[in-house]
């Protein structure tokens, strides 16, 4: 019996002693709560996992510092590398210098600045993600060389219009965001020659009218970003030779319904946003008339119970209506119901009640409801149940309590489930365990606490878990990331 103890430690110890500092390195990054992905194809249950080829290295959203760098070091052939929200430093880049099979980075909302980036290898990227980081234009410099670059990011960042005489070299871009950063309409003259992009975000700068002459020649451009831009009406005349654009954001503008004229000149428009302008019910019997038109979002303006009959003419086939924050009651829900189409339909913070939903529990296609801050108890979830399709409610500052949950628990194939600002405790969220299928979960302000976490572990599908404002501890979450961070699955817990 001792001999045998004896084998079975030393058999024990060999194994240890056979650790690769690639094994070592996999295993170090894995227990931090990092992802290691294999090249596809890549049978990792036999042979040691260090002697296989790793194709990319996440560390998002977990408490690590340069340290684990050191183990990423080790795995030379990372192509696609991900430092998302760490305590990751300028000085800790510097162990990244062998990584010279690099083709995708994404480095965001960390303290990394100009010196950090320039410890990295110069490679020929073709993605590169830098928002949320302490960059500014010498950052830009450093990654000249990448001459097949397509995707770009250096949003929320001080880049500004020097920084753009970079970009404009970078001839293969097909997707550019520059959200709040420092560019104005003289930079903008930088990227008229960018002729391949196809997705632009500008949100939250200096643009005006006339930095959108830059773009009148970009015909493959499919998304546009300009919300919270100092645009009029004007200036979207500069966009009528955009035939192919599906996509546009014009939030937070000045935009009103007599400048709705020049958006019919795109027939490929598709997604439409237009909260927070100046559209009434007129702006909306316009609207209506966009032929490829699907998914619209009119929250926070003028539109009345009366402008929605607009929306059910001609048979239009909408997949999203966004009408929140908006002059909405029961009665207008009676129209609404009338539609038999798949819609995601939002009317949070309007005058909408229990005794309204009556009128929708007919539309047999709603995939989507939110109710966030509306009138809305127990009993209107009860009605909702009546939604054969439904697969995403937001609830939001309503007054449901736990019995809710218990009625939404027989929704097994329910998919989004936001619950924030509700009294809703421990007790309730017991009844979710159940919803395995659940990709977004939300308990903002809530009650939840650690004990609650235990029931979420089989939501193997979920990507997205926000706890912001709860006593949930950082044990807690980690121990749940860990669990479902087995599967390829990959979750973010906001906090």
């Amino acid at each position: 019996m001792k001999k045998n103890m004896i084998l079975v430690l030393c058999c024990f110890i060999c194994q240890g002693c056979m650790q690769s500092p690639r094994d070592k390195a996999i295993q170090a990054i894995r227990d931090a709560g990092g992802k290691v992905i294999f090249a596809p194809g890549t049978d990792e249950s036999t042979g040691n996992l260090g002697d296989k080829t790793v194709s990319m290295v996440m560390l998002n959203e977990i408490p690590v510092d340069d340290s684990i760098l050191v183990h990423v070091s080790k795995l030379t052939e990372v192509t696609s590398l991900w430092i998302i929200g760490t305590e990751i430093t300028d000085q800790g880049l510097t162990l990244l210098r062998d990584l010279q099979g690099l083709q995708s980075l994404y480095i965001t909302n960390n303290q990394i600045s100009d010196a950090g980036i320039q410890q990295l290898p110069q490679v020929n990227l073709v993605e590169l993600t830098l928002g949320g980081t302490k960059i500014t234009d010498e950052s830009l410099k450093h990654f000249s060389n990448s001459s097949d670059l397509n995707t770009l990011n250096v949003g929320k960042t001080a880049v500004s219009d020097r920084g753009l005489q970079y970009v404009s070299q970078f001839k293969k871009l097909e997707r550019l965001y520059l959200h709040e950063t420092q560019i104005t309409d003289e930079g903008m003259q930088q990227i008229q020659g960018l002729k391949n992009l196809k997705s632009l975000m500008l949100n939250e700068t200096e643009i005006t009218d006339s930095g959108l002459t830059a773009l009148r020649n970009l015909d493959q451009l499919e998304e546009l970003f300009l919300n919270e831009t100092k645009i009029t009406g004007a200036g979207l005349k500069n966009l009528e030779r955009l035939t192919r654009l599906s996509k546009l954001i014009l939030s937070e503008t000045d935009i009103t319904d007599a400048d709705i004229k020049y958006l019919k000149e795109l027939p490929a428009l598709k997604r439409l946003y237009l909260d927070q302008t100046q559209l009434t019910d007129d702006g909306l019997s316009q609207i209506v008339d966009f032929p490829s038109l699907e998914m619209l979002d009119v929250s926070n303006n003028q539109i009345t119970d009366a402008g929605l009959i607009y929306l059910l003419q001609n048979g239009k086939q909408w997949s999203s209506i966004n009408l929140s924050g908006n002059q909405i009651t029961d009665a207008g829900l009676s129209i609404l119901g009338k539609s038999h189409i798949e819609l995601t339909l939002d009317l949070s913070n309007t005058e909408v009640t229990d005794a309204g939903l009556k009128y929708l529990t007919s539309m047999n296609m709603l995939f989507g409801l939110s109710l966030n801050n509306c009138q809305i108890s127990d009993q209107g979830v009860q009605t909702l149940m009546e939604l054969p399709a439904l697969k995403s409610i937001q609830l939001n500052g309503t007054d449901i309590t736990d019995c809710s949950l218990e009625i939404i628990k027989t929704k097994s194939d329910m998919l989004v489930l936001y619950l924030d600002d509700t009294k809703l405790t421990d007790a309730g969220f017991s009844q979710l365990q159940g919803l395995t299928g659940l990709q977004i979960l939300s308990l903002n302000n809530t009650a939840v606490t650690d004990a609650s976490l235990k029931f979420f572990n089989k939501m193997t599908k979920l990507f997205e878990l926000n706890l912001k404002q709860t006593a949930v501890s950082d044990a807690a979450v980690q121990k749940l990331l860990k669990k479902i961070n087995k599967t390829e699955q990959i979750c973010h817990i906001n906090r």
